[in-house]
């Protein structure tokens, strides 16, 4: 990207380079974990989580998936030059009480938490572009600095001491900007560049996701009568904040 650009109502001059607009850019792609969740969005339990050996994100297209879970208009090539400044990885749990995840057996109502808080020690991640690999990290090296911190748990039914989960630290690290992996130089990422970041879980995490029950439901009544259930969701989202440069209007260049 560059700062000297021709003047777009004269006639081109090819020894004059073209002016990209530089603009404050973030781009973020979500893998979603609830029941009914597509093949595109994601997976529909903990369990189905733990059976990939690897997480591939920055594959998905916000016409697909929505922007909720991603910005991206491709999922092949980069749409604009782009200068990468930091990367974050989160891993959120569904907040609120979700109801019972096994009925039938055992339940362990703090699945979500241990989904949260733990699973970054055990996961690490491959930032690719192109046919390099520019960082090779566990995740809680690249802490998202974004979202709520601490614990709340909630007792209903007033019978000490049970508790019903209720509110989880749903970042990796303090949720401040600071904290996220940052590289000393930007990385340059050229317009039309294939990139992506793969999260690959150790062993040890694919077993303990494929004995975590849910997520579930939540259990609402919105009568007071009848009784209704969303699916509870579960999120991993990995961004990376930087610059886009643009092509402007009567200035589009290869």
């Amino acid at each position: 990207m560059t700062n000297i650009g021709a003047d777009p109502n004269l006639p081109s001059d090819p020894n004059i380079p073209f002016l990209n607009a530089e603009e404050a850019w973030d781009i973020y792609d979500t893998v979603q974990i609830r029941s009914a969740a597509t093949e595109k969005e994601g997976f529909a339990s903990y369990v189905a989580l733990g059976t990939v050996p690897i997480w591939p994100f920055f594959d998905q297209r916000k016409q697909d998936i929505g922007i909720a879970y991603t910005n991206r208009d491709s999922n092949e090539g980069l749409e604009f030059a782009f200068e990468a400044y930091s990367m974050g990885v989160r891993f959120i749990a569904p907040e609120g009480k979700v109801a019972g995840e096994n009925a039938a057996g055992p339940d362990n109502p703090f699945a979500h938490m241990i989904f949260s808080r733990m699973i970054a020690d055990h996961c690490g991640f491959r930032l690719k572009i192109r046919q390099d690999d520019k960082l090779i990290h566990t995740c809680t090296l690249a802490p998202a600095g974004v979202g709520p911190n601490g614990v709340n748990l909630v007792q209903l039914g007033g019978v000490a001491p049970v508790a019903d989960v209720g509110s989880y630290s749903n970042t990796n690290g303090d949720p401040h900007i600071s904290g996220r992996w940052k590289w000393p130089a930007p990385i340059e990422m050229p317009r039309g560049a294939t990139f992506s970041v793969r999260l690959e879980p150790s062993n040890y995490l694919r077993n303990l996701l494929q004995a975590l029950p849910g997520p579930s439901a939540y259990k609402f009544s919105p009568d007071g009568v009848l009784e209704k259930d969303i699916p509870a969701a579960a999120l991993i989202r990995v961004d990376l904040i930087g610059k886009r440069g643009v092509q402007q209007r009567n200035a589009l260049h290869f």
